[in-house]
């Protein structure tokens, strides 16, 4: 049996975001990170939603589950994927947009998070695809 899905943010939807279709794999499809999976209509959904892989079917990004993300990190406009693995916070970015994450109000939250991480022993993380940082409350390190 399905689990449950997560509660979401009120007023929060996918509708005309499908940013997570570009930046993230999915194994099960051989899609690599960064391209456009060949089922998504972009900008308006998955052509196969009604057959998709457990993967998206279970798949909800962090600015769909944490009212902390404001509507600046909504997908679609800000070209970044918020993901919670464990004590981890991942952020996925488009890599036409790679640095944007440096940005204001973005990297100011990045840092935060990555301050409140280290109580619980956690990390925050950005990624391109190709390339990795490790956010501090102070700096990032480029990861090898």
């Amino acid at each position: 049996m399905p689990a449950d899905p997560p509660a979401l943010v009120p007023g929060r939807s996918c509708d005309g975001c499908t940013m997570c279709c570009k930046v993230l794999p999915i194994a099960v499809l051989a899609k690599p990170a960064q391209t456009w999976c060949t089922h998504c209509d972009i900008g308006k959904g998955c052509r196969i939603y009604a057959d998709r892989p457990d993967d998206c079917r279970t798949f909800y990004c962090g600015w769909m589950l944490d009212a902390n993300f404001g509507d600046h990190w909504r997908p679609a406009d800000s070209r970044m994927v918020i993901m919670f693995r464990q004590q981890q916070v991942v952020v996925a970015v488009d890599r036409a947009r790679s640095q944007h994450w440096r940005r204001e109000p973005f990297i100011s939250h990045l840092r935060a998070l990555a301050r409140n991480a280290l109580s619980v022993r956690g990390d925050v993380f950005v990624t391109d695809g190709t390339d990795s940082w490790r956010i501090s409350p102070d700096s990032e390190t480029k990861l090898v």
